[in-house]
């Protein structure tokens, strides 16, 4: 962050939010298909679909009035406009039939009036080509109605439809001083026939599921076994068979609960099915959806290990940490900036838990906003960071890389390579401000460097906007240096109403996917208005982070993380976030340092560890690691070589991509011993538990 580097704890006096926005300026909200209305952003308008509403209606932040998530909407149906809500659109079949529905709940006397709800189909994703809508309405009387009342229909798609929104509002509504009423669960779901799963979990219409999820259900009774169908769209799982892209596997029916494990992408719907086998034969299940958060990245209510306001041993803020792991054995490295008797300077850390952080030394006085990578290659460290020109002054500011080669420089502070680029894109757009870097990929040589940046334009609104820049040659000492703005990203918060500063932060992969942390500020000068985004380059879209404390803190920049090895020995995804004054809660101002464990290891067994009597060609099945693609398996009757086997030892039973092995045939009375590596996406191998099981004796013949 340039435009107005911050003090840990800066006040601002700042007018009254509806002054700003006006006084029928709405909080911002989602409110999507299939769910409960979700907090978008505490400033701005809403985004994403079209609105109106009157200065009475708002978005109720009350959980006891909420049916479903934390929030509903709270409507004023006194109001003579007539305030109407309208969902984002939602792809739906020519010809299939929905269930639309939705809840409502009066918390104050109503003359007469009616909760309305349309669903309006469209040929394509654009106004200009309706296709008719469907209604759905409930009376509402005069008395106050304590509980939530549910109002449905069953509607079909017209003939060349293919897109559906869902609106909701008021009509024949009462004139009189009150009549305040609240709407939940808004939901378009397909209508289909199908046996139902014995308590399914996740259960139909869960939003904010996790990414390392399980599904699991009840074994139904003379269930041989499952198929299990799941993929993103419906239609697909809905017609899936055995060896479609969405059949997971085929799983026997071997314990009162079939569980499995799924690792997902964020923000995200999914569709699932499990087809019980009877005879032999298939019976369909029915589809049921969910969507994924990024629960990783925004739980610190409880996640593993948690500090707020987290400081280094000489007291000092631990402003912007970046973490890597100490490729020297346990442990962690850290780099931070703090101001110093009103100067910025950089500065290193080591930790043996995350949490706790011993400062070694200033890396740099006059700089800010660093930036640290380990290159396993030349066993250096590269360090990119943002320069003053001057002592206490953040004009000029230019992006600055050195070059450590090795740990020991490193502490040192000893850098071989240092390269000031020259600036660029700020110069471009009248200004002389450029910094905030981040690693975006190094290659494996260090002979190319991607990095995001911020640069301040001053000819486009005096903001702070995204650039991208190429550093070449660094460590073999003959550095080049190109740029370009970086316009997707600019657009996608531009779009998002977050048109103040904006900015990447900190790239990673987690499960095999590409992901990134940025910032966007929706009013400048604001330093309440922060908040994180999630940045998915794949699929080139820009999530809002709704990251929860204990104190309900709202304003957050300044976001690291990564995937690192845990305190515990296991793996863990590590964020580090700075809560601003202006929208913190209660102790959580400052760097907040969080991480939650991932489940490593192979986990679950069946058959159950220590079983007996167990078939002479057992099907081996577990919930398999988080991230883990790839499952290498072992089994023999000597639990010393099982536990020291390798891929070439005769007790390797084979490489399987789902959490499901058939055995060889065994010995009857035996006792066995497996294990099972789990291999990450990243080609890290986890080696598994031991467990063993003993085999039914032989039929002993007449």
């Amino acid at each position: 962050m340039m435009d107005g580097l911050h003090p840990r704890h800066r006040l601002l006096k700042r007018l009254p939010l509806l002054a700003i926005l006006g006084a029928g300026a709405a909080h911002g909200a989602e409110l999507i298909l299939n769910g409960s209305i979700e907090q978008h952003h505490g400033l701005g308008l809403p985004f994403a679909w079209d609105f109106r509403k009157n200065a009475g209606s708002k978005v109720n932040a009350d959980p006891a009035f909420a049916r479903s998530g934390r929030r509903s909407l709270e409507l004023d149906f006194s109001a003579a406009d007539e305030p109407a809500w309208d969902s984002r659109r939602f792809r739906v079949s020519p010809g299939r039939r929905y269930r639309a529905r939705f809840f409502y709940r009066v918390t104050q006397a109503l003359s007469s009036g009616k909760a309305l709800a349309s669903v309006r189909w469209w040929a394509e994703d654009s106004s200009s080509a309706a296709r008719g809508q469907s209604l759905l309405t409930g009376r509402i009387g005069r008395s106050e109605t304590a509980a939530w009342v549910e109002v449905s229909t069953s509607v079909s798609t017209p003939p060349g439809a293919h897109y559906a929104e869902l609106h909701v509002g008021g009509a024949e509504t009462a004139r009189g001083p009150r009549g305040r009423i609240h709407l939940d669960d808004f939901s378009l779901e397909p209508v289909e026939a199908g046996t139902p799963l014995g308590s399914p979990e996740p259960a139909d219409g869960t939003d904010g599921a996790s990414l390392y999820t399980i599904l699991s259900w009840n074994t139904a009774p003379g269930a041989e076994g499952y198929h299990l169908y799941l993929g993103t769209d419906f239609e697909a799982v809905l017609a899936a068979g055995p060896g479609a892209r969405e059949h997971v596997l085929a799983l026997p029916a071997i314990s009162p609960r079939v569980r499995h494990a799924a690792t997902l992408a964020p923000y995200t719907q999914y569709f699932w099915r499990a087809d019980a086998i009877r005879g032999g034969k298939p019976v369909r299940g029915e589809v049921l959806g969910f969507a994924t958060s990024c629960n990783l990245l925004e739980d610190l209510v409880g996640p593993s290990g948690l500090r707020h306001d987290a400081r280094d041993s000489e007291g000092v803020g631990l402003d912007t940490l970046q973490i890597i792991e100490s490729p020297a054995g346990p442990g962690y490295i850290g780099v931070y900036h703090h101001s110093i008797r009103g100067e910025f300077e950089v500065r290193l850390a080591t930790s043996t838990d995350l949490l706790a952080w011993t400062y070694r030394r200033t890396l740099l006085p006059n700089a800010d906003m660093p930036a640290l990578a380990y290159h396993a290659r030349t066993g250096g460290f590269l360090l990119a960071h943002e320069q003053w020109g001057k002592p206490k002054s953040r004009s000029p500011s230019n992006l600055a890389f050195r070059f450590y080669p090795s740990l020991e420089a490193l502490l040192a502070g000893a850098s071989a390579r240092d390269f000031l680029a020259p600036l660029t894109l700020a110069s471009a757009h009248g200004s002389n401000l450029e910094g905030t870097p981040s690693f975006l990929a190094i290659d494996t040589e260090g002979g190319r460097i991607d990095v995001g940046f911020h640069f301040f334009d001053a000819h486009g609104g005096r903001v702070d906007r995204n650039g991208s820049g190429v550093l070449e040659g660094l460590i073999a000492g003959s550095p080049s240096w190109r740029t370009s703005v970086w316009t997707d990203l600019n657009d996608a918060f531009i779009a998002k109403e977050a048109r103040a500063n904006i900015g990447d932060r900190d790239h990673g992969r987690l499960f095999g996917r590409s992901l990134m942390l940025a910032e966007g500020q929706y009013i400048r000068n604001d330093f309440g208005s922060w908040r994180a985004w999630l940045w998915d380059p794949a699929r080139e879209e820009l999530f809002p982070l709704h990251p929860r404390t204990r104190g309900g803190s709202t304003a957050f920049g300044n976001m690291t993380w990564g995937v690192l090895r845990s305190p515990g020995g296991g793996r863990a995804v590590c964020g580090s976030y700075f809560i601003f004054s202006e929208g913190a809660g209660k102790g959580e101002a400052g760097q907040a340092i969080f991480y939650h464990e991932l489940f490593s290891r192979a986990r679950e067994p069946w058959p159950p560890d220590g079983a007996r009597g167990t078939a002479l060609e057992p099907r081996l099945h577990w919930l398999g690691a988080a991230g883990a693609g790839i499952h290498d398996v072992y089994l023999g009757s000597d639990a010393a070589l099982v536990a020291a086997a390798t891929r070439t030892s005769p007790e390797y039973l084979g490489r399987f991509t789902m959490p499901l092995a058939v055995s060889r045939r065994l010995d009857p009375d035996t006792a066995y011993t497996w294990r099972v590596d789990e291999v990450l996406e990243e080609g890290t191998v986890e080696a598994g538990p031991a467990w063993s099981f003993h085999t039914a004796p032989a039929t002993q013949k007449r």
